[in-house]
């Protein structure tokens, strides 16, 4: 069993709200078992890359929001299968601030305590929320946050850089994200 705890809050009541989305959406997560996710990940990774491989791989994954992306870079990025297992504990940092800690404007991101990979700290950045017109108060339905809570416990869980993959958005946002949905709607 997973153990999430807080370690640091900031932020008030957004800080608050914030915990508690993270909490809700990790417990969905791993309610639905690590091995079933995986298994799913790879149904659906051999599912696109099929699909994929009869497209042009000059072209751009436009479809995708990916305008910089060529199909090409989509199927390298998606050929090593999902290979995940669970973490012992991530501790979770909320900052009432920007994300300063990586050049890129994300609302949460993901390091690693030690070399186990096992034990991980998750910063949360309420602020960059803020910045892409997603305030806390209007995804309390769990819409945005979620995916981003989800997307990091991929990470959390194996499917890493850390591990030597591609930090990329293809693997946790295209196909991971995918997978946990179509899990919990066969749940409920």
């Amino acid at each position: 069993m997973v153990t999430l705890k807080t370690t640091l809050l900031e932020g008030g009541k957004k800080g608050i709200l914030a915990e508690k989305l993270i909490q809700e959406a990790s417990k969905q997560f791993f309610s639905l078992g690590v091995n079933a996710i995986e298994t799913k990940c790879n149904e659906l990774r051999e599912k696109t890359l099929a699909e994929w491989k009869t497209r042009n791989p000059a072209d751009y994954m436009k479809e995708y929001g990916l305008c910089k992306t060529t199909f090409h870079k989509g199927i390298v990025e998606l050929e090593p299968l999902f290979n995940l297992y669970e973490p012992e504990s991530i501790c979770v940092y909320i900052y009432d601030t920007k994300n300063n800690m990586t050049n890129i404007d994300v609302p949460m991101t993901l390091e690693k305590l030690d070399d186990s990979l096992k034990t991980w700290k998750l910063h949360v950045f309420l602020r960059n929320f803020e910045r892409k017109n997603n305030t806390l108060h209007e995804i309390v339905d769990l819409t945005n946050i979620e995916e981003v809570v989800f997307h990091e416990l991929l990470h959390a869980c194996g499917d890493s850089k850390w591990l030597g993959r591609c930090d990329g958005v293809i693997r946790p946002q295209i196909v991971g994200i995918e997978a946990i949905k179509q899990l919990l709607t066969k749940k409920t």
